[in-house]
């Protein structure tokens, strides 16, 4: 996670994420936080060759909430790729040719899932270095001033000691499992 209050540190190893708009009266700006996550090149491949082999796919971005609060109305959360190396202290800039979005209130579930077919896809053909996603507030939300807009979500890191880390979700088909039919006793 990264803090605009404290622009020169992240949490690193920890096993909460957090996207956060507070108005705290520190200051006359909100202190926004977002989160970047990244997954292992090789892994990638290694199930787009050997697992999906030619078939057909889809691919979801998921990471799990711990907490939510401060969700009034309908906001956005938006997701891009990221365009340059960071490593665990350094991001330079997020992609802007492709943005996923997912819509939140208060009665919707907080997990998010946008789909990254796309991002994967390029990431898997070289055409786009992985670097990992960005994960903030819409910009309307982000930075608003408004002290009735606050909203915060925690979602479960890769260091989480949960089942719950971010993933990258695969989806295909089968279809030779679908051309044998059933299996015959």
């Amino acid at each position: 996670t990264l803090y605009s209050f404290y622009p020169d540190m992240n949490t690193g190893i920890d096993p909460i994420t957090d996207i956060s708009n507070l108005n705290i009266a520190v200051d006359s700006n909100p202190q926004v936080a977002r989160f970047l996550t990244e997954f292992v090149q090789d892994e990638i491949k290694d199930v787009i060759n050997n697992k999906i082999s030619g078939s057909q796919w889809d691919v979801d971005f998921r990471s799990y909430i711990a907490t939510a609060q401060g969700i009034v109305e309908a906001t956005d959360i938006a997701v891009y790729p990221i365009a340059q190396y960071w490593g665990n202290w350094l991001i330079n800039s997020g992609s802007t040719y492709f943005k996923a979005t997912q819509s939140f209130d208060t009665r919707s579930t907080k997990d998010l899932k946008v789909n990254a077919k796309e991002v994967v896809s390029r990431w898997y053909s070289g055409s786009m270095d992985n670097n990992g996603f960005i994960v903030k507030w819409e910009d309307g939300i982000e930075w608003n001033t408004n002290k009735q807009i606050q909203p915060v979500m925690q979602f479960y890191s890769v260091d989480t000691n949960t089942i719950y880390p971010p993933q990258l979700e695969f989806k295909w088909r089968d279809y030779q499992s679908v051309l044998d039919g059933p299996a015959s006793s």
